[in-house]
């Protein structure tokens, strides 16, 4: 009788703990999950915790879970602390996302994966122990986890998905593990108090946005194996100074390291050809850029606003200045590079330091505005193979005596001059019949400059 009674009473218990989900689907329990809850607040079907529908501040999943699924403890805003079993193998997408109040969690080592967002939102989450059996880290693991403190990344990962620590503002250090040979867009993007990151010398690639607006961020020594940064990969570091770029790098993204106010130096490697839009953009203590090897393009604002980039020797390689490459910027002297043929609108523009510039004679485009307001500019010759002086090429050029035209001129566009105040004659190849063959804006100069200022042509 006694181990009838204790038979009676297991099976019992094991009724109230265990789900009755009978032969209904994972779908049919999810429309009413509230319906299957064992009294623990539990729904599971097949060694899966399908759902907790209950309010405690504290759970302990049962032994016999092997899976908790997708979303389970989604936004349970109660809850503070949960305790898994060894038997637990793997963990759903969004299983525990928006969990505000939960504080720490550790992953037993019988976890072999776990579903994107897994914790994203946990926004009181300060501790967390990844269960060493890892071997890949999916997307937004702990995206906005913004009290995360304690995170380190399981020793056996090889891959990490995108933004697995995005936003994690409280995060001060962390080591990538040896096997992971690409650091994932966003990984690390809005950790504003990171200060220390090891990076495994294998590492390749660092891509889009990784670090970005890493506000903490002094200095990062970056593999010699990296031949990949990706757009705004450093954009916002805006105390990164110490920084050497690897010497296999290949490409530079655009805005790569925007914004980033600290740095001083950079020596660009010999496989670099190009530097893209935005790349060293508002670097505003950049003084010292030196240039390995096969450069050809420097794309638009590449250094835009470089105040302190006082010189710059340009490599020989170099075809294209684009647009507003340089606006801004500190220089006081340059000479273009013989192979250049396009110089961008805006290229030069405001660079109130800027004294002399020498063009190269395979020059063909020179962009609107390419040297609006360089106010200690004297002098300007523009070389033949020009065929159109474009809108407000030398406008606010105030300190401006004297500019030459070739005869390769035909055409012209508005405000070329305006604002030239030091300008009185302009000096022409051609004869006065070929000059007025050119073809002019309407506004090409306004009444007030043409009073002031002559053409004055060959014959």
């Amino acid at each position: 009788m006694k181990k009838f009674l204790l038979l009676f009473f297991t099976a019992m218990l094991l009724i109230c703990i265990l789900p009755s989900c009978g032969t209904q689907s994972i779908a049919d329990i999810l429309k009413n999950p509230e319906k299957y809850a064992n009294r623990n607040g539990f729904v599971v079907f097949e060694g899966q915790l399908i759902r907790y529908c209950g309010d405690e501040t504290s759970v302990t999943v049962p032994d016999e879970i092997i899976t908790i699924y997708d979303a389970a403890f989604e936004n349970c805003d109660k809850l503070k602390s949960i305790n898994f079993s060894e038997g637990l193998t793997s963990i759903g997408s969004e299983a525990f996302a928006g969990c505000i109040s939960l504080t720490e969690i550790e992953i037993p080592s019988s976890v072999t994966s776990l579903g994107t967002r897994t914790f994203a939102g946990c926004s009181s989450l300060e501790r967390v122990k990844l269960s060493e059996s890892l071997t890949a880290l999916p997307y937004g693991l702990f995206m906005n986890c913004t009290k995360l403190k304690e995170a380190s990344i399981p020793t056996k990962v090889t891959y990490m998905g995108d933004s697995i620590f995005n936003n994690c503002k409280s995060i001060e250090e962390i080591t990538v593990p040896l096997g992971v040979s690409e650091l994932p867009a966003y990984t690390f993007a809005g950790c504003a108090k990171l200060k220390k990151i090891n990076l495994p010398e294998n590492l390749t690639a660092v891509k889009e946005y990784a670090f970005d607006n890493n506000s903490s961020l002094e200095s990062i020594s970056l593999p010699g194996n990296i031949n990949y940064i990706g757009s705004g990969a450093f954009a916002y570091c805006s105390k990164l100074k110490n920084l050497v770029l690897p010497s296999k790098l290949v490409r530079l993204g655009e805005s790569a390291f925007f914004g980033c106010e600290a740095i001083t130096k950079i020596t660009l490697p010999k496989n670099v050809d190009s530097l893209r839009k935005e790349v060293f953009s508002m670097c505003t203590s950049l003084s010292d850029v030196h240039f390995e090897g096969n450069l050809i393009a420097i794309e638009q604002r590449a250094f835009y606003n470089g105040r302190k980039l006082e010189q710059i020797e340009l490599p020989s390689t170099l075809t294209q200045i684009g647009a507003s490459a340089f606006e801004c910027c500190g220089i006081s002297e340059i000479t273009i590079p013989a192979p250049v043929v396009t110089i961008d609108k805006n290229a030069f523009r405001e660079c109130t330091k800027l004294e002399r510039i020498v063009l190269p004679t395979a020059l063909t485009t020179l962009g609107q505005y390419a040297f609006s307001g360089c106010t200690l500019l004297k002098s300007l010759e523009i070389p033949e193979g020009i065929t159109t002086l474009p809108s407000g090429l030398v406008s606010g050029c105030t300190a401006l005596e004297q500019i030459n035209i070739p005869l390769s001129v035909q055409k012209t566009g508005s405000m070329v001059f305006e604002q030239t105040l030091s300008l009185s004659s302009v000096n022409y190849a051609g004869t006065a019949e070929e000059w007025e063959k050119v073809e002019k804006d309407e506004n090409f100069m306004s009444e007030e400059t043409a009073a002031r200022v002559s053409v004055l042509t060959a014959a």
